[in-house]
């Protein structure tokens, strides 16, 4: 029997990595119900070969063709996320890929664990794919408090698995917090995740500092502001909180700032 797991890939010019991300899903030691691909505007060599994929998967991959780019990867997510028709759903980027027993290691927690609403877990950074050498049966876990949240994003968008039925969506507005900013509404909603300490997808290259949404750091700075100036509008912290996350944030830009000039 498949996993009850609708897997969302949004997709924009990803033609020369989105192949592998859709294989490490296939391959999976406990595969997924369905694939739904959200096709973001690309140009039409990647849109051809996204059909061709969809054909030759046979009613397992779905592609939705949006048309015309949205700006960011929230509102193909959402689209993706709408259309699924399975109990859970997971999100993977199209230049990231998984280990072949993330789903089963993943959504087993889950099932035995159902007071859980959402789940992530550890990520490596890989220069080519392949399976790190770790024990897979035998893992730590711990909850991610509300303050923990507030301080630190510990949810990578290619880990998490959630219920399909939560009732937040991704913000179009925030092109490179939108997952950050889910993840704190659903703790401060009193809805529960946990972090698996385990690196079951793989990334391949640096979290910031590189080319693409990664490397422009002050625009991710300025939306993780925005996601705190959304939290104290709509009285999810306090006044008191709202002064200390802001500058906790900018200090924590700085330090990523210097960190960056060694991938110069």
């Amino acid at each position: 029997m498949d996993a009850p797991v609708s897997v969302i890939i949004p997709c924009y010019n990803g033609k020369d990595v989105i192949e592998r991300a859709i294989r490490s899903v296939y391959e999976q030691t406990w595969r997924p119900a369905e694939l739904i691909v959200v096709d973001d505007g690309s140009e039409e060599e990647t849109v051809k070969f996204l059909r061709e994929l969809e054909k030759r998967y046979n009613g397992w991959m779905k592609l939705i063709e949006l048309g015309k780019n949205s700006g960011g990867p929230s509102i193909p997510r959402n689209v993706g996320w709408d259309a699924a028709t399975q109990p859970y759903i997971a999100f993977l980027d199209q230049d990231d890929a998984w280990v072949r027993h993330k789903v089963e290691i993943q959504l087993n927690f889950m099932l035995n664990n159902p007071e859980f609403d959402f789940t992530g877990h550890n990520m490596k950074i890989a220069t080519d794919y392949h399976e790190p050498e770790y024990n897979l049966t035998n893992f730590k876990w711990k909850k991610v408090s509300k303050r923990k949240i507030l301080l630190k994003n510990y949810f990578y968008t290619s880990t998490m698995m959630l219920k399909r039925d939560l009732p937040f969506r991704l913000e179009p507005s925030l092109k490179y917090c939108d997952d950050y900013h889910l993840w704190i509404r659903l703790l401060l909603s009193d809805y529960k995740g946990i972090y698996i300490d385990l690196p079951l997808a793989l990334k391949f290259k640096p979290h910031f500092g590189h080319s693409g949404p990664s490397g422009e750091l002050w625009r991710m700075e300025k939306d993780e502001l925005k996601v705190y100036f959304d939290l104290l509008k709509n009285k999810m912290i306090s006044g008191l909180v709202f002064p200390f996350l802001i500058t906790f944030s900018l200090l924590k830009f700085i330090r990523r700032a210097v960190i960056s000039l060694k991938w110069k």
